[in-house]
């Protein structure tokens, strides 16, 4: 089974952020590797975890592709529910506070973390 985690922006999902500061960010993390132009899986020995950089075209209209686009609104994580849970929400946090969004669980209304900025 798998668990989603949806980092979203705090103003809304037409807010457009340049996919290359965020993909210079995720390089840097040693827990992940970069696997095509819009996404992201672990690192050997990490946790499994797929990470889409994806431009949705409304809150509930999104795609993974792996396709190149210049500009994202819409970062999910797909995660197992079989590996330990903190380790998949201190990624979110990480990726969270350096896009200044919020994290939530996407099959829950709870939000893991918001930022305030």
């Amino acid at each position: 089974m798998y668990w989603y985690i949806s980092i979203l922006p705090p103003s809304g999902w037409n807010t457009l952020s340049d996919r290359e500061r965020l993909i210079a960010f995720l390089r840097e993390q040693s827990d992940l590797k970069q696997i095509n132009a819009m996404s992201f899986g672990a690192a050997d020995g990490r946790p499994w975890v797929d990470i889409a950089i994806l431009k949705a075209n409304s809150p509930d209209s999104w795609s993974s592709d792996g396709i190149f686009s210049a500009h994202f609104n819409r970062v999910e994580m797909v995660c197992s529910d079989t590996e330990p849970q903190h380790w998949y929400e201190e990624l979110a946090v990480r990726i969270a506070e350096f896009l200044q969004w919020d994290t939530v669980e996407e099959d829950e209304p709870r939000q893991i973390h918001g930022n305030s900025k």
